[in-house]
């Protein structure tokens, strides 16, 4: 009530078409699993983990936000889809 109708406000939404997004969607979170995945077995290079699952993280942000958003967690675009009844 003190915001207005906010309700589409965490929403992911793309840019273009939703097979575009789609597509982006599976090529980011490849790439950020395939980061967490090799770098997970390194136990004596804790802080390399952190700096290249970082580094996958921002330059997915960087270059499929503006097309899907970049969420790259199904679950994080299906929630506010979900409350906004926005698909």
């Amino acid at each position: 009530m003190l915001f207005g109708n906010v309700a589409a406000l965490g929403a992911t939404f793309p840019r273009d078409t939703w097979l575009q997004a789609l597509v982006m969607e599976i090529v980011m979170t490849f790439f950020l699993m395939l980061a967490v995945v090799g770098t997970a077995g390194l136990s004596h290079r804790e802080n390399l983990t952190a700096l290249v699952v970082g580094a996958v993280v921002s330059l997915d942000a960087i270059f499929g936000g503006p097309i899907s958003g970049a969420s790259m967690n199904p679950a994080r675009s299906l929630g506010p889809a979900l409350v906004a009844r926005a698909w």
